[in-house]
């Protein structure tokens, strides 16, 4: 007598599904990594054009205006956080500015420097 196999066995199942489902796992795991990476890059770019924003104004009017920090410094505080500071120093024809913020992916500082000079 020759047995035919009908279908598939409650084993095969189960085990497609737990394959199926740890590739959705991962998949949902990467994706919650790359939303934390993106979040992170975001507020590095914002660092970046907060204090080309503020080297630009100092290159433009030839002196730091203490109100002109004060609004940087505000920016700073509503786009990277209430961790978020910033310090601008001119020492002659040199600038230099420095924002710190505390990364929301793993609350570790981070700090961007921009250094640059005015013309005569």
């Amino acid at each position: 007598m020759e047995l035919r196999e009908r279908g598939i066995s409650l084993l095969e199942v189960v085990l497609a599904l737990l394959v199926l489902s740890l590739g959705v796992f991962a998949s949902a795991a990467l994706q919650v990594r790359a939303w934390t990476s993106a979040d992170g890059a975001r507020r590095d770019a914002q660092a970046v054009q907060l204090a080309q924003d503020l080297l630009e104004q100092v290159r433009a009017s030839g002196q730091l205006e203490g109100a002109a920090v004060h609004r940087w410094q505000l920016r700073i505080q509503a786009l990277l956080g209430r961790s978020g500071t910033g310090r601008a120093v001119v020492a002659g024809r040199s600038v230099q500015l420095q924002i710190c913020w505390i990364d929301v992916r793993d609350s570790r500082p981070q700090r961007f420097e921009l250094h640059g000079r005015l013309d005569p």
